[in-house]
């Protein structure tokens, strides 16, 4: 197994690991095979400070941002109504509101990156003293040879559960 870093979606971590089969596996009627070989498997790793946080307050701060954003858009637009639709005091609100969606779409993007970052813990499997989590879902796949050509193919999905160790 080994943890690779950034090969993830934006640039998160990657579990990979793989298990070795010794000979070919199908199932009757099935369309769907393992080679002899290895069948790979990664999930999403996620490095944790000791009490299971991993800086929730960059994902706070992004939406108490959009918050900000939205109140000042919601008052300029009041503000803008209660005006005469020619007056040029109207049109600089305008572009101000403009300005401001602009910015609230950044912040949206940021806040969207962050969250992949940092999952919410109800989609993570903790570890015994929680300084790392594991998506609850991983990928498995095979590699397949054609020719010249190497394939990997999707088996599915595995889940992940906690155990002891001794």
């Amino acid at each position: 197994w080994q943890v690779t870093r950034g090969d993830g979606p934006m640039g998160t971590d990657l579990l990979r690991f793989f298990i070795e089969v010794d000979e070919k596996i199908e199932h009757t009627g099935g369309d769907v095979y393992v080679p002899k070989g290895r069948v790979y498997s990664s999930c999403g790793f996620f490095p944790f400070m000791g009490d299971g946080e991993n800086a929730p307050s960059v994902k706070e701060s992004f939406t108490k941002e959009l918050r900000n954003i939205e109140k000042q858009i919601v008052n300029l637009q009041k503000k803008k109504d209660e005006m005469n639709p020619f007056n040029l005091e109207g049109i600089k609100i305008s572009q101000e509101i403009s300005k401001l969606n602009r910015q609230m779409e950044e912040v949206n993007n940021k806040l969207n990156f962050a969250m992949v970052q940092g999952p919410d813990k109800s989609v993570l499997r903790f570890s015994k003293d929680g300084d790392v989590g594991l998506t609850k879902e991983g990928g498995v796949c095979c590699q397949v040879n054609k020719g010249p050509v190497v394939e990997y193919h999707i088996l599915g999905r595995f889940s992940i559960a906690s155990a002891e160790h001794d």
